[in-house]
């Protein structure tokens, strides 16, 4: 099996699985961008539409402090927090999520144009449709939709949602079932990229979670994690435990990173059957101001962010980014998806994952 897996990677590599398009807007017209689109929608490729989303209202009015602020004035958001940067992520073998808390939004802005090193680190990242909701006052400084996945994917985006943090936030290794059009508004944001033929060796496993928990003593802010469980009752989390609440909870999340660990590197690159003459382990592509990315479904992706250079529009006050994405459903009858959970059960028998156990109940109901 491990033999049959190696090959299958670089037989997808050799066909051109493990390659970004980048494209210039200059040289396209709506009609090039939906063939593009639809022809590297079909083949699972990722794409960067460079300048895309360089004349967007956002690129000037989201910059400007005071317009945002005025602007937002009565929102409250919620904000994920944590000691380190890692919301969402696997620490220590347990899942961790980040503490939240609810701040005006003018509040959420001074502290990350303020942020120090040894501040808690804020990212904004719900990713709830918040750009039509929780911040509907900002929702017409984008398009409404990107007009040319709209017509490739047959639908309007499920959700458009606004990022913004600090330099220190990460995003880790993880998949979204969601064909994802991802515009930088200020700073830069850059995404390690692993595709779907592949993201099988980062062995997915199912951890228990808990949350970042923050306390104060002295002005010292000192941090803990605190068991998340779930409510049998009501199906929510909880970091109380009761008797309707004494099941701990369980997430299901990459726990290798080859981009930062060279023990995972190796491990990663042995399971995948990568040599010199493979090209580069996994992808990278970085996004500057008014940069689109077609980030297709099932991409393993892991995202850090900086703040923009001097003159290049970026918010001079944020020390981190700002951007927009839409996500559009996959189709799960294509033959990505089909692939992806083939190559995924025959990782799991081997050891690489656990089983997808999501595949087997939905066959099991099938029959």
């Amino acid at each position: 099996m491990d033999a049959a897996l190696q090959r299958h990677c670089r037989t997808a590599r050799s066909l051109g699985s493990h390659a970004v398009h980048e494209l210039k807007l200059d040289s396209l017209t709506p009609a090039n961008l939906e063939s593009i689109l639809a022809k590297n929608c079909s083949r699972n490729r990722v794409t960067v539409f460079r300048q895309y989303a360089r004349d967007w209202d956002a690129l000037s009015t989201f910059v400007d402090r005071d317009w945002l602020e005025r602007t937002m004035e009565t929102v409250c958001v919620d904000v994920a927090v944590t000691e380190n940067g890692l919301a969402d992520a696997v620490v220590e073998d347990v899942f961790c999520l980040p503490a939240e808390e609810n701040l005006p939004f003018k509040d959420f802005i001074r502290r990350i144009s303020t942020e120090t090193d040894a501040d808690p680190v804020h990212y904004y990242q719900a990713q709830n449709n918040n750009l039509r909701e929780e911040c509907a006052a900002l929702f017409d400084q984008v398009p409404a939709s990107i007009d040319f996945a709209d017509k490739v994917f047959g639908s309007s985006p499920e959700a458009v949602n606004f990022w913004c943090g600090s330099h220190r936030a990460l995003t880790s290794f993880h998949k979204d079932h969601y064909e994802n059009l991802y515009a930088v508004v200020s700073g830069t944001k850059t995404f390690h990229l692993i595709p779907p033929t592949e993201s099988w060796a980062l062995e997915e496993r199912t951890f228990p979670t808990s949350q970042y928990t923050p306390s104060m003593d002295h002005h010292t802010s000192t941090w803990s994690t605190t068991p998340v469980f779930i409510d049998e009752e009501t199906g929510a989390m909880t970091t109380n435990a009761s008797p309707t609440a004494k099941t701990r909870m369980k997430t299901r999340w990459c726990s290798l990173d080859p981009t930062s660990n060279p023990k995972h590197a190796e491990t990663f690159a042995k399971r995948i059957g990568h040599t010199p003459k493979s090209g580069p382990l996994f992808l990278t592509v970085t996004l500057h101001r008014g940069d689109m990315l077609y980030l297709p479904a099932l991409w393993a992706h892991k995202v850090e962010q900086r703040a923009g250079m001097d003159g290049d529009g970026s918010a001079s006050w944020l020390k981190g980014a700002m951007a927009v994405n839409y996500w559009y459903d996959m189709d799960f009858s294509s033959p990505t998806f089909v692939m992806h959970s083939f190559l995924r059960r025959i990782a799991a028998s081997v050891g690489y994952m656990e089983p997808d156990v999501d595949i087997e109940d939905s066959e099991d109901e099938s029959e």
